[in-house]
């Protein structure tokens, strides 16, 4: 899957691409965030789908090192990153 979302071309085909793949990272995000109240990472209020989707892309681009892992697990790795939970 990550091979797929990261070959998104200018064509009908690329848009469905893209849309697929904004719509995975959208839909791991909330089904974690629902399933899991124990979660690693917490988006601020505010952020909105399109902000996860540019954060999570972002980080896939900048490891391809990564490209053969689990997509699941690097849209955690990336939230991770991104947005940590500030537990004391």
């Amino acid at each position: 899957m990550v091979e797929k979302c990261n070959t998104l071309e200018n064509t009908w085909k690329g848009g469905f691409r893209e849309g697929l793949c904004n719509g995975m990272i959208v839909g791991f995000d909330y089904g974690y965030s629902y399933k899991n109240r124990d979660k690693t990472y917490c988006v601020p209020s505010g952020v909105n789908q399109g902000q996860i989707v540019k954060v999570v892309r972002k980080y896939i681009d900048e490891h391809p090192e990564k490209l053969h892992e689990l997509y699941g697990k690097l849209i955690i790795e990336a939230l991770n990153e991104s947005f940590p939970c500030n537990k004391q």
